[in-house]
């Protein structure tokens, strides 16, 4: 796939992504969150977005990515500070909020979560590839996500079970949906960067050496499920 990756930090936090993509052999043009959208004179085959600013796509470039998903380019968000509602605002009333598959609030939707949340595969795709094979991995625990529910009629891929514990005792409560997809877009609402993924970027059990990061070798597998499923 030939991917446009906008957000994160290019030598931090972008590279936990753009690593994994490449070594899933996708060619990626990355987009620092420090910069704005250029113009966009080529296809894509995907648009990620991760922690870009929404003040950063002007009209413009709102609707040359808008072209390029109503022509069936994946459009993926990721949750983080700066992405779906994030610290207010941000891609609420935004030209892409109607390309997403949840609704944004407008209000600060981060949520940390201390205890964790372990994430789940959802059952009915297990003849998916990529599904098929995390689901074969003991599960890993996130630690935070923005809250959007999904829209009507999405499908909801992943689902996040939150742990509550006095110390003594385990329970889990009511599950809440971590990647969420209608048509050709994707939202997953905990970011793929620390510190939000917690054990996400270390799921499988045999460590890959993507630099200048470590990943588990599921991790990229799970970006490719969210490029794909």
């Amino acid at each position: 796939m030939n991917i446009l990756f906008l957000g994160e930090r290019a030598g931090g936090s972008a590279e936990y992504l753009r690593q994994s993509l490449l070594h899933l052999n996708h060619t990626v043009i990355h987009i620092d969150a420090s910069q704005s959208l250029p113009p966009i004179r080529e296809r894509f085959d995907a648009i990620i977005i991760s922690d870009f600013p929404s003040a950063k796509i002007d009209a413009a470039g709102a609707d040359a990515i808008s072209r390029q998903i109503r022509d069936g380019t994946r459009f993926l968000m990721i949750g983080g500070w700066d992405s779906f509602s994030a610290r207010g605002k941000s891609y609420a009333g935004h030209p892409l909020e109607s390309l997403l598959p949840v609704t944004l609030s407008g209000e600060d939707d981060r949520r940390n979560v201390p205890q964790g949340l372990i994430v789940s595969i959802d059952s009915s795709l297990k003849s998916h590839p990529d599904a098929a094979e995390l689901l074969r991995e003991p599960p890993p625990v996130i630690c935070g996500y923005n809250n959007a529910p999904p829209k009507p009629g999405a499908q909801v891929l992943v689902w996040m079970n939150p742990i509550a514990s006095d110390g003594n005792t385990v329970r889990f409560l009511e599950r809440i949906p971590l990647v969420v997809k209608h048509g050709s877009s994707v939202a997953c609402l905990t970011d793929l960067a620390p510190h939000w993924c917690g054990g996400l970027v270390d799921w499988g059990g045999r460590r890959l050496s993507l630099a200048p990061v470590e990943v588990g070798r599921a991790y990229p597998v799970f970006v490719q499920f969210l490029l794909t499923a």
